[in-house]
């Protein structure tokens, strides 16, 4: 019942934004034509929809993934970087403003999911009862929403406001750098920073140093690679300093910021940067 009510908003959700954005270019031909390519487009931002939520619910199903890796929340972790290459795939083939649709979609439907939890203690339940174990506290209880709606916002916020390239770094950052900054700080230990308990040197170095991977494999600056996995790190740490922050938003759209602000300040005062070029083109 939940994956139906789920894609069914996700679908809905899809036909509204078609239907006001109009993004596609219907032409001049003939009405039915035109009717016909907006039924398509929606079903299309309806199909993507579905896909990212339905995975949800898949790697929700694996309790393998909690018995095994408890301790680092496997499961959570599987369903993170699943749904990043998802989506990281479908804004790589298709057009950017389907893109964009079918990611802002996609954070409605999930918005609209958190809302029928507060309204239905039923559907919290139920809610819970496949999820739970993939949540952190604060998330089981309805104080925050699920980081799936934090990365879903940081992706589209990153397809809307920056040049593709800077916006695939910021995804790709929330995607791989994010999780194993996690998993570096639970492996690894060390002293925390600033006195925050989920936030430790180790991996702060560790979200760096895989920043500055992702950066090398898109990039061809050796600066550049320093400045993203700078800003990966400075960007996840952020998360959490406000409780409407969440690491899951500000590694991906956080990053983009930090990039693009000190490319802007550079360039502010004269001063010409070439691996900002190569970032920002």
């Amino acid at each position: 019942m939940q994956l139906a009510f789920t894609i069914a908003a996700a679908v809905l959700v899809g036909a509204v934004l078609v239907a006001v954005f109009d993004p596609w270019r219907w032409g001049e031909g003939p009405e039915a034509v035109a009717l016909g390519n907006r039924l398509f487009g929606t079903l299309q931002v309806g199909a993507i929809c579905g896909t990212v939520i339905g995975l949800q619910y898949g790697v929700a199903g694996m309790d393998s993934l909690t018995r095994v890796g408890k301790r680092l929340n496997l499961q959570r972790k599987v369903q993170h970087v699943a749904s990043g290459v998802i989506i990281l795939f479908l804004f790589h083939v298709l057009p950017l403003q389907t893109s964009q649709l079918a990611l802002g979609a996609s954070v409605v439907a999930f918005a609209l999911v958190q809302l029928a939890r507060h309204l239905s203690t039923e559907m919290d339940e139920q809610f819970l009862a496949l999820f739970g174990p993939m949540l952190k506290e604060e998330e089981r209880q309805g104080i925050r929403p699920p980081a799936a709606v934090h990365f879903l916002t940081g992706c589209f916020l990153c397809s809307v406001t920056f040049p593709r390239q800077l916006a695939v770094l910021g995804m790709m950052t929330s995607t791989f750098a994010d999780p194993l900054a996690a998993v570096g700080g639970l492996c690894l230990g060390g002293p925390q920073l600033f006195g925050r308990s989920n936030k430790t040197l180790s991996g702060s170095a560790t979200c760096c140093l895989a920043g500055g991977a992702l950066a090398a494999a898109a990039l061809d600056a050796v600066a550049a690679c320093l400045a993203c996995g700078a800003a990966a790190a400075l960007s996840e740490f952020s998360g959490g300093i406000w409780w409407y922050l969440d690491d899951n938003l500000t590694a991906s759209f956080g990053t983009g910021l930090v990039l693009s602000g000190a490319g802007a300040a550079l360039a502010s005062v004269g001063f010409e940067s070439p691996a900002f070029n190569v970032i920002l083109r």
